[in-house]
């Protein structure tokens, strides 16, 4: 089965907005992929603090979720099935300092890099990301080599061969 293994995941917005669009190529797997942590034991994983009053917020990834995804779409509905089953789990973003501040030299959007510096933090270390202007394959390669992230697609992680 696909995901096998993975009991937390950190998940790039445009997973949830890929979710929403018939006309990208990555609906179909973004879609699965959120069917299976809905449907099986994964927390989708975001910088402290995330709540569900945006005012009390200070979550970047939470935020970034609240200002794109809009209410009413798959994604949404999805993001908002996830949150309900208490699938989200916050993980302190001081932690990381020092990897963030070598990651800014490899990542120069402050919300990709939240969402790297998180996914260090993570088992499994994993990033389902759709986004290759910012995480180009070359960066996702030396962040895997520098800090064993593995950031992949919602198609490669929904490939029923992956390990």
């Amino acid at each position: 089965m696909p995901c096998d293994g993975v009991s937390e995941l950190v998940v790039d917005t445009n997973i949830f907005l890929h979710a929403s669009n018939e006309g990208v190529k990555y609906c179909d797997s973004a879609r699965s992929l959120l069917k299976v942590i809905i449907q099986n034991d994964i927390a989708i994983c975001v910088d402290d603090v995330y709540d569900s009053n945006p005012a009390r917020t200070t979550s970047r990834i939470g935020s970034e979720y609240e200002r794109y995804i809009t209410p009413g779409t798959h994604g949404h509905t999805m993001l908002l099935t996830i949150i309900n089953s208490g699938k989200i789990k916050q993980i302190e973003k001081k932690k990381y300092n020092t990897q963030k501040r070598i990651l800014t030299r490899i990542i120069r959007d402050k919300t990709d890099l939240v969402f790297v510096v998180i996914s260090i933090g993570v088992a499994g270390q994993t990033l389902a990301s759709n986004d290759f202007e910012d995480l180009s394959q070359r960066k996702r390669l030396t962040i895997n080599n520098k800090f064993g992230v593995s950031i992949v697609t919602s198609i490669e992680l929904m490939a029923p061969t992956r390990r």
